[in-house]
């Protein structure tokens, strides 16, 4: 059906329906309308037409701003490539796209196979088979991956997602193979700096010498800057610092030195650990994601108190309590270890009776002899007991050895 317009009649309908139409004398006098033309059979081309290939120009009538009344209707007459040709899409059916996770993540999940860091989708992209759409879409296959940085995976910026050998992706069906390489949009991703800190809480005397060891948790110890270690491929150094008690600078963890004194005694102090990952230079981050801070803190208390605090029956106890948090188990962890603290000075009046060089001889009815020590009379209170076994006896040739000791 031709086209509407003032002043004028119908347009022509394309193909071969009317051509152009004739002028309407006035706009709103339906009077004198000119008919519709005839209809052209001109075929403008013919033409192969092949999937996703951009052919020729002039696939399609150039009107070259001609108006309706100056050229007549045309045809355009497109092949579908493949509908007469027995075009085969089956291998479409059955697919297979493959690919590798990079070593800094691991996969949460996926909606399609996966061991390890690999996995393999399967399904089918084939087009419509048959009929004017032949060669369209119709199956699509799509799968999704969920990935998280490896727990000892230091973080860093445009961290690659996929271990790649010239593609991202491996595809293969019905004995083709081909392969995809993705943007790198979505690529590289940014992964937040990360690492551990583990610190305890100690009971410390006066004149105790504070070190790193002492801050750290048992068990912990610094993580030294390796450049082989694929965990820091994007990172470019570690340092460790600790401020003193009361200090508000920071020194080199290994030069770190603090010795309780007097003034300390009966208070709490702490340090703060801090630890920077350095930030390679150079390096443009990904569109997707943030490290968020290379500096890290944590703290650690020291329970100052005198020799000795706890009194049971004249008896001085210790009692150093560590409270300390699990990065590992999300726990918080409390020890008390309780030591016995009084010094203790053996006084000679309460050595026991020797019985080595005060011991009696008795005799029985067949003169062998047994020694034996004499009764020592003792008074209440707390002894140190050693024990000597004799020495090994003599003779022209050898001489016994010493007899043992313990207590």
């Amino acid at each position: 059906m031709g086209g509407a317009s003032n002043f004028r009649g119908g347009g022509g309908g394309a193909g071969f329906a009317g051509g152009s139409g004739g002028m309407q004398n006035e706009p709103l006098d339906a009077r004198n309308v000119g008919g519709g033309g005839g209809g052209s059979s001109y075929v403008s081309k013919i033409e192969n037409f092949r999937p996703k290939v951009k052919g020729d120009a002039n696939y399609f009538v150039e009107r070259n701003g001609n108006t309706n009344s100056d050229t007549g209707g045309a045809v355009v007459i497109r092949y579908l490539s493949g509908s007469d040709e027995g075009t085969d899409y089956n291998y479409l059916n059955s697919i297979s796209v493959s690919g590798e996770i990079s070593p800094y993540f691991d996969i949460v999940s996926s909606n399609c196979s996966h061991s390890g860091n690999s996995f393999i989708a399967n399904g089918s992209v084939a087009p419509v088979s048959t009929g004017l759409a032949k060669g369209q879409e119709k199956d699509k296959l799509t799968f999704s991956i969920t990935i998280k940085p490896k727990a000892g995976f230091f973080g860093g910026n445009n961290v690659p997602i996929f271990k790649e050998n010239g593609a991202t992706l491996n595809v293969t069906g019905g004995g083709k193979a081909t392969t995809i390489t993705l943007g790198d949009d979505v690529k590289y991703v940014n992964v937040p700096y990360n690492i551990s800190i583990k610190t305890k809480n100690s009971t410390v005397h006066k004149d105790d010498v504070i070190t790193k060891q002492t801050l750290y948790a048992d068990g912990y110890s610094e993580i030294a800057y390796d450049p082989n270690d694929p965990m820091q491929a994007y990172i470019s150094g570690i340092s460790y610092e600790i401020s003193g008690p009361g200090a508000s600078g920071y020194t080199a963890s290994n030069n770190f030195s603090y010795t309780i004194t007097e003034n300390d005694v009966n208070k709490t102090l702490s340090s703060d650990i801090k630890v920077t990952l350095e930030e390679p230079t150079g390096v443009t981050p990904a569109k997707v994601g943030s490290t968020g801070t290379n500096v890290f803190y944590n703290k650690a208390a020291l329970r100052c108190v005198a020799t000795a605090p706890y009194s049971v029956d004249g008896l001085g106890f210790d009692v150093d309590k560590k409270l300390e948090y699990n990065s590992d188990t999300k726990t918080y962890d409390l020890s008390i270890n309780t030591k016995y603290a009084t010094a203790i000075d053996a006084e000679e009046s309460f050595y026991v009776y020797d019985p080595i060089n005060k011991a009696e001889r008795e005799y029985n009815s067949n003169n062998i002899s047994t020694i034996y020590s004499t009764e020592v009379p003792l008074t209440a209170g707390y002894y140190f007991l050693e024990f000597y076994g004799a020495d090994g006896g003599s003779n022209n040739n050898h001489t016994g050895g010493k007899g043992g000791h313990v207590y």
